[in-house]
């Protein structure tokens, strides 16, 4: 007997559960955008750009 419960695409038909998955996501990415810039700026600061040895 299968329980009365949405299932696992249930998200994809509620306009507001669509809604919160996408600002969820759209966060994720603005976040990773700020950490991958400043890795990148910490990176040049150090100066080496190259392994030790090399």
């Amino acid at each position: 007997m299968k329980a009365n419960k949405p299932g696992t695409a249930h998200a994809c038909y509620v306009k507001a559960l669509r809604d919160r998955e996408m600002n969820i996501a759209r966060h994720a990415e603005q976040a990773y955008e700020q950490f991958a810039a400043q890795w990148e700026v910490r990176s040049k600061v150090r100066g080496r750009s190259k392994p030790a040895g090399l």
